[in-house]
């Protein structure tokens, strides 16, 4: 009997540390972050990447989250109200973030500005204008009241003076080049036509907004973009898939002088309909562009390099497989470099850094903790990952 209750006190004192250590891991990694927090100027000093997660339209009640890591890999989470496709920014030693009622700037010169409310951004919706040293955003608004006209809305100036207005159509893919946002629109978006135009502009946030006409091209049925649009002085670049079936890929190159479009096959996966649903890229932030080379990384975490002259792959690489696996993924480029974050629900996570030039990953940070936020039961999806650092 003796033995019996010895044995029960080492198994209840073994749990107790067990529980103790879960309790101090999870307080040391994740934590609430305030918007006094938020509102310090060197907010972001400690910071080394920002996820943004959000329940989607339909999910009542909704909810996102803004998810800072440090160098560590510990991370600290901002609740806000949600926002589907929502799309943070950074420079310096801002951040900018959206809900559905709110846009905060986080760090130097931190507000919240209320806003009327919006229920899905764009992917790339968010951005840094450096003429005017203030940031953007831009929202799906959806249609207008009398359904009539299709509406996009767009707030600059902000960290300075707000401004407001409205891009009048759906935007099928968007970029940046010299502080103008340059978008796509399809407004023959339909199946039974044999071709699909596109339709280019250029918008100019200044005190006011001015939208310029670019370009038409006409593509091949059913194109759809799967990449943001990749500006140069001569060019305009995006991937696609569709006109020759939806296993295979294609750059889209168009000249912004003679206005011609050429496409070039960069990828055919096989037909079956598993294969043709992996390999959609994770998100809008999955294609990068340098001087030489576009850079693509698809659904299967293989990473294309394509000669921006000839349009032709040249090589690729493939990112680490047990990562690729995961439920959770995200890609964000910054300077020569590929960050792959990957998690599943209620697990923790990982960055991994790849060189660009060679394909070898040069730096790997666990993410502690992110697991006790991103649960099975939050329904929420990430939408948005930026590197800091």
């Amino acid at each position: 009997m003796k033995k019996r209750i010895v044995s029960i006190t080492v198994l209840a004192l073994a749990a107790a540390g067990l529980l103790t250590y879960v309790i101090l891991y999870y307080l040391e990694s994740t934590t609430s972050i305030s918007s006094k927090e938020m509102s310090q100027a060197d907010f972001l000093k400690d910071k080394h990447a920002l996820l943004y997660f959000s329940t989607t339209i339909d999910t009542t009640p909704g909810k996102s989250y803004a998810v800072f890591l440090n160098k560590n890999g510990n991370v600290s989470a901002r609740k806000m109200l949600p926002l589907e496709l929502g799309t943070t920014a950074i420079h310096d030693s801002q951040a900018v973030m959206s809900d559905k009622d709110h846009i905060y700037l986080a760090g130097e010169n931190a507000k919240t500005i209320t806003r009327p409310p919006q229920h899905t951004g764009y992917d790339g919706g968010a951005g840094f204008i450096k003429d005017t040293n203030s940031f953007y955003t831009i929202y799906n608004s959806g249609y207008s009241k009398d359904m009539k006209n299709y509406r996009s809305e767009v707030y600059w100036g902000i960290g300075s003076k707000l401004n407001q207005d409205v891009i009048p159509y759906f935007i099928a893919a968007n970029g940046t080049f010299h502080d103008n946002i340059y978008t796509a629109q399809t407004p023959d978006d339909s199946s039974s036509s044999e071709t699909r135009k596109f339709v280019f502009h250029k918008v100019v946030l200044k005190e006011d907004m001015e939208i310029h006409p670019v370009m038409e091209v006409t593509l091949g049925k059913n194109a759809s973009p799967l990449s943001p649009l990749l500006i140069d002085d001569q060019f305009i670049y995006f991937i696609i898939n569709g006109p020759k079936g939806e296993h295979v890929y294609q750059l889209v190159k168009i000249n912004l002088q003679t206005k011609d479009a050429e496409t070039i096959d960069i990828k055919r996966y096989q037909k079956d309909p598993q294969t043709v649903y992996k390999a959609i890229p994770y998100s809008n932030n999955s294609t990068y562009m340098d001087s030489n080379n576009i850079y693509f990384a698809d659904g299967l975490g293989k990473v294309m390099i394509i000669n921006k002259s000839t349009g032709k792959k040249q090589r690729e690489f493939q990112l680490n497989p047990n990562l690729v696996k995961l439920g959770i993924k995200k890609i964000f480029f910054k300077n020569q470099f590929l960050y792959l974050f990957a998690m599943n629900y209620g697990g923790d996570g990982q960055i991994e850094k790849y060189d660009l030039q060679n394909g070898q990953v040069t730096d790997t940070i666990k993410v502690k903790g992110i697991g006790k936020i991103i649960s099975a039961n939050s329904h929420v999806h990430l939408y948005d990952f930026k590197m800091i650092k």
